[in-house]
């Protein structure tokens, strides 16, 4: 399941939860846990993209690390949200 978030999110760069849950039968819990597998499993490779939330459009988007600047930029943009989309992490 966590394979096929994953490969959707590369195809369309974008996947909302209520899309996820009326095709595949988990709870929205294990919707958000893969989710969060995602993200450390772009961290800790040293990928090229991030997965960050949009609350506008209710959707999570795969954009590229360089278009939005480093971690540590991330993480302060996070802890002052200016309409910017939000990080998935936990």
């Amino acid at each position: 399941m966590v394979l096929w978030i994953y490969e959707k999110l590369l195809s369309e760069r974008k996947i909302s939860k209520e899309e996820v849950l009326s095709h595949q039968k988990i709870s929205p819990i294990t919707f958000k846990r893969y989710i969060y597998d995602i993200k450390d499993y772009l961290a800790i490779n040293a990928s090229d993209y991030a997965l960050v939330y949009t609350r506008r459009y209710k959707v999570y988007k795969l954009i590229r690390r360089e278009g939005i600047g480093t971690m540590k930029q991330l993480n302060e943009d996070a802890a002052n949200p200016v309409g910017e989309p939000k990080l998935a992490y936990h």
